[in-house]
């Protein structure tokens, strides 16, 4: 092997140096100090940034609620991420809230999967909602574990247009597999969980917050991209 082919040998194992590394012991030429330089941030389009406007995504399911609507930067529940109903107990018509989106997606011929809700639906009511029952089902599970199998499985098998899963104590990690899942499936995926479990942080992209007196539902928007904290009140 030639000079010329040892200089090239070792300009690849050292790029940039152009020269070998000096014996232990033999002090290095002086060279100039290289200027440090602040490498970008990558930029992402699923990460947020304060003070950005959020990417409007590619498709948007209408909540039909105007007055919600005026509040969600896209108009309405976005597939491929989790949105968050969090009640003071259940009953409080956080269902409702989902209602005309549901619909809208069994019209365009998508499936919506019930998991482990804790009472059975009842048709008469869902169907004079919109939702065609023949589009919907209901998934039992025995504990949560189950329910988070159930609902990641739906999202990721890419027949359903939406998921609602009924969670107590789910964790961060649980909460993250669903996330993956509805991007993987391009679902929207519905946790719906108590206020008195719910976690303070969450890898939800949206956030609400139901309560009601018997008359008004008060729905505060607690964690949205590119929105702040907003409160609408509804008829109950």
């Amino acid at each position: 092997m030639g000079a010329f082919d040892i200089e090239l040998l070792l300009q690849g194992l050292y790029p940039g140096s152009g020269q070998a590394p000096h014996p232990a012991g033999t002090p290095a030429p002086a060279t100039a100090a290289r200027p440090a330089t602040r490498r970008p941030v990558p930029h992402h389009p699923a990460v947020w940034r304060v003070g950005e406007r959020p990417v409007a995504p590619a498709r948007v399911i209408p909540c039909g609620i105007p007055a919600l609507e005026q509040q969600l930067p896209s108009g309405g529940w976005q597939p491929g991420c989790i949105t968050e109903v969090i009640g003071r107990g259940t009953g409080m018509g956080e269902v409702s809230l989902l209602l005309p989106a549901l619909a809208q997606l069994n019209r365009q011929g998508e499936t919506v999967a019930w998991i482990a809700p804790p009472f059975i639906p009842y048709p008469p009511a869902l169907q004079q909602a919109g939702i065609d029952m023949a589009r919907t089902f209901r998934v039992e599970a025995r504990d949560e574990a189950d329910a988070v199998w159930a609902a990641e499985q739906s999202l990721r098998s890419g027949t359903c247009g939406a998921v609602l899963v009924w969670l107590a104590g789910a964790d961060h990690a649980a909460l993250r597999r669903l996330q993956l899942a509805a991007e993987a499936g391009n679902a929207c995926c519905f946790v719906l969980r108590d206020r008195a479990t719910a976690s303070a942080t969450s890898p939800a992209a949206v956030r609400v917050e139901v309560d009601s007196d018997g008359r008004r539902r008060q729905v505060r928007l607690i964690k949205c991209r590119g929105a702040h904290g907003s409160r609408v009140s509804l008829a109950a």
